[in-house]
């Protein structure tokens, strides 16, 4: 079976890391762009905030974190924009863009959240200066990346009675090398949650 491409990082951090960074265009062999901020260059964040305007064509929206505003554009394919409304809590992950210095995210990802997870997120970022990048795997001889994070979540769910599924069972039960890496991965993705430590449960 053939091997799944790494994506890029989508960092968690503070919509205003956005706007401080340094924009780079990266003119090499592949010329992608992405933002420097401590030593780390970002192309792509995992961001959580609340859309408090909505452009009326519904492919775009503003998104506020409590501390700073980005514009959430769609100009390439079609998100769900329109299911959406004004004070909706949002997860959104995608690329960064500049145009002109006017910086905003170009989504891969819009999903609707519970407003628990703004304060969830809040303790997630810290100083944003201090987040650390997860390693993507390439890929898995038996299993896509897909199908083990399909896994994953699956037996997170099985094993979570209400206050969060034991990290150590969920790594027994999916039983495949590097599972801690690549639910490390999917916390940073938002795909999954650490409510306590030790313990973890699916972002629904």
């Amino acid at each position: 079976m053939e091997n799944i491409k790494a994506r890029a990082t989508a960092y968690i951090v503070p919509i205003k890391a956005i706007h401080q960074g340094e924009f780079v265009k990266d003119e090499g062999e592949y010329g992608s762009s992405y933002l420097s901020v401590d030593k780390k260059k970002m192309s792509r964040v995992n961001l959580i905030g609340i859309i408090i305007s909505k452009d009326q064509s519904n492919d775009a929206f503003l998104l506020d974190d409590g501390e700073d505003k980005v514009s959430i554009r769609n100009f390439e394919y079609a998100f769900a924009s329109s299911d959406l409304k004004v004070g909706d809590v949002v997860l959104v992950i995608g690329r960064i863009r500049d145009f002109d210095g006017d910086r905003y995210i170009m989504p891969e990802i819009v999903k609707g959240i519970s407003s628990k997870w703004l304060k969830v997120r809040k303790k997630e970022i810290g100083s944003f200066m201090c987040v650390k990048p997860i390693d993507n795997k390439e890929g898995y001889a038996a299993e896509t990346v897909p199908d083990v994070h399909k896994r994953i979540i699956s037996s997170v769910r099985e094993f979570d009675h209400g206050e969060g599924a034991h990290l150590g069972d969920v790594l027994a039960n999916v039983n495949i090398p590097d599972c801690e890496k690549l639910i490390d991965d999917m916390l940073k993705e938002g795909e999954l949650f650490e409510n306590m430590p030790g313990k973890i449960k699916v972002l629904d």
